[in-house]
């Protein structure tokens, strides 16, 4: 039996390590354990924190997260400190906004690792915009050319007038 029958050869990090192997030669599977692009386990990571956002009365705002870990980390969000029931995604959407909801939020991500909390991200809500004054509404029967019916009223009229010398 040759060496290479009894050993097998592998690279471990940065380092090549002589194995017993009870495989016989040419029957031993090629690997490189170098070059594993599989993410270790550990806690969650913030990759991208919330941003504060202003948005006007009925306006839409979302906040989001993203964040990586292994395993797949969970979500919750939080408003003033006290849970936001519901939001448990990477996002947070709070549509049709109101100065209730101009507050700060934070998400904690969890997995069985540990947990990582976002930096606040601030909500200011303002006033919903006045629109612009624009031209009075159009009356009914304004503008284009007369009516036929104003038309043979105006005519009767000067008819009567001539008629009594007015």
């Amino acid at each position: 039996m040759n060496l290479a029958s009894a050993f097998a050869i592998r690279r471990l990090g940065r380092r090549l390590w002589l194995l017993p192997c009870l495989a016989l030669a040419g029957h031993l599977p090629a690997t490189d354990d170098s070059r594993s692009d599989a993410p270790l386990p550990g806690p969650p990571v913030i990759v991208a924190q919330p941003q504060s956002q202003t948005v006007a009365t009925g306006g839409d705002v979302r906040f989001s997260v993203t964040a990586s870990g292994v395993p797949e980390p969970t979500y919750q969000w939080f408003k003033n400190g006290n849970l936001f029931i519901g939001a448990t995604a990477g996002t947070l959407d709070i549509i049709n906004a109101r100065s209730s909801d101009a507050d700060d939020y934070k998400v904690t991500i969890t997995n069985e690792f540990g947990s990582v909390t976002s930096a606040k991200a601030t909500l200011t809500v303002t006033p919903a915009p006045i629109p612009a004054a624009g031209p009075p509404p159009a009356l009914p029967g304004g503008g284009g050319s007369p009516s036929i019916w104003f038309l043979l009223t105006l005519g009767a009229l000067a008819a009567l007038r001539r008629r009594h010398g007015n």
